[in-house]
C-alpha cells in the first residue's frame, strides 16, 4: 500500500509507504496546484488500484481513469452541501460552485470502477445503486478496555477532538465552559486545531477559556490515551445541511472508549445518543444548553459511567471498523478480478 499525503513522512512506516507532496503555503495554492503533485506522485506509485476521498481530487481521478487506471472515489459527506457552508467562499458564489461541484462529481461516479459512501445519506444523495457504504468507525484496538483510571477517580475534563471552527460551534463550547457551575471543577480540553479565521485567538478573552486546555494537533496514541482520563466526549456542529446526518467518527471513538457523549440536538444525532442511551444532546447554538448538558453528566458520576458502558458495548457489537472492514476487501477484490475467498 502506498499513502500519498502532504507532509507525510518519507518511506515505509508499518508496511505502509509514504509519499509526500509539499505543504501548500496557502488555500489557494493547493487548490491551483496540489492537484498536479498529487497526479505525480500517484502515477509514479504505479498502483493496482487509486483510492482516494478529497473532492478537490475528482480531475485527478478522472486523468487516473483516462490513462486506464482503476479508481475509487471515497465521499465523505454531502460535498455540495458542505460546500454552502464554507464561510471563506463569499456567498454570492457558493451556490454556483456547489451546483458545479454536484456536476463534477455526477460525472466521476459514471467513470469511476467503485464509489464508496460514508453513509447511508451520503449513498442515498449519490444515487444509491453501486454505492458501497462503509462507515467511518473506530478501530477496537486503538481504544482497548477503558478502566486503566477508574472512572469516578478522573477529574473533570470534557474532551473535545478534532479542528476547531464556527460551524462546528467551538465558540460556543468555549462559552460554555465558563458557565459550568464552578463547584464541579471542570476542564475543557481541545484536542485540534482552530481554523486560520482568528477564531483562536477571539475565544482566548472568553471567560471560558480560563478553564481551557488546549494541546492544538495531536497523534492518535496521545488522542486514545487522553480520552482514558476524562469524563466526557464532546462533539458540537452548528446547524448547517451537512451537520444533520451523523458523520462524525468521533462520537463513535469517546463511546469506544466508555465516554458519554455530549452531541447536538439534531434528529440523527438525538435518535442514535438517545437510542444507545450513550449520553445526552444539545442546543450547539446555546452556550446555556451545552454546559447544562456537561453538568448535568459531571454531576452525576454513576449515570455518566453507565451511559458510557452502554456506549462502549455497541462500538462492542456494531460500530467499529472491524465489522466494516470485509466490505472494503470485497469491493477491491471485484474492481481487481481477485476471486472471492470460499468459507472454511
Amino acid at each position: 500500500m502506498t499513502f500519498v499525503a502532504p507532509g507525510a513522512p518519507v518511506g515505509t512506516v508499518d508496511g505502509v509507504r509514504y509519499l509526500a507532496i509539499p505543504r501548500a503555503r496557502s488555500r489557494a495554492r493547493r487548490l491551483a496546484f496540489g492537484g498536479l503533485q498529487v497526479l505525480r506522485a500517484a502515477l509514479a506509485a504505479g498502483a493496482d488500484l487509486y483510492h482516494f476521498h478529497d473532492p478537490e481530487l475528482i480531475p485527478v481521478g478522472l486523468v487516473l481513469r483516462a490513462l486506464g487506471k482503476r479508481v475509487v472515489y471515497d465521499v465523505h459527506e454531502d460535498v455540495p452541501g458542505q460546500i454552502r457552508s464554507k464561510h471563506w467562499l463569499p456567498p454570492v458564489v457558493r451556490g454556483g460552485i456547489a451546483r458545479g461541484t454536484a456536476l463534477v462529481q455526477w460525472a466521476g461516479l459514471r467513470v469511476f470502477d467503485g464509489v464508496v459512501a460514508a453513509d447511508d445519506d451520503v449513498a442515498a444523495g449519490l444515487g444509491g445503486a453501486g454505492v458501497t457504504v462503509l462507515r467511518n468507525f473506530p478501530l477496537l484496538a486503538e481504544f482497548g478496555r477503558p478502566g486503566e483510571v477508574p472512572y469516578t477517580a478522573r477529574p473533570a475534563h470534557v474532551v473535545h477532538v478534532g479542528n476547531l471552527s464556527r460551524i462546528r460551534a467551538s465558540r460556543e463550547l468555549v462559552e460554555a465552559a465558563g458557565l459550568i457551575p464552578s463547584v464541579l471543577d471542570a476542564r475543557l480540553v481541545l484536542l485540534g486545531t482552530f481554523d486560520d479565521d482568528g477564531l483562536g485567538d477571539e475565544v482566548t478573552h472568553l471567560p471560558g477559556w480560563q478553564r481551557t486546555e488546549a494541546l492544538g494537533w495531536c497523534d492518535r496514541a496521545t488522542v486514545a490515551a487522553r480520552l482514558t482520563q476524562a469524563r466526557v466526549g464532546v462533539v458540537m456542529f452548528g446547524p448547517h445541511p451537512n451537520h444533520y446526518a451523523v458523520r462524525s467518527n468521533k462520537v463513535f471513538e469517546y463511546m469506544a472508549a466508555g465516554l458519554p457523549v455530549v452531541g447536538p440536538d439534531f434528529p440523527a444525532w438525538r435518535s442514535l445518543i438517545e437510542g444507545v442511551g450513550c449520553g445526552v444532546v444539545a442546543d450547539p447554538t446555546r452556550p446555556t444548553a451545552i454546559a447544562e448538558a456537561i453538568a448535568g453528566l459531571l454531576a452525576d458520576p454513576a449515570r455518566a459511567q453507565a451511559m458510557g458502558e452502554r456506549g462502549r458495548a455497541a462500538v462492542l457489537a456494531e460500530f467499529n471498523w472491524e465489522s466494516e472492514f470485509r466490505r472494503l476487501v470485497t469491493l477491491y477484490e471485484r474492481i481487481l478480478g481477485l476471486p472471492a475467498p470460499q468459507p472454511a
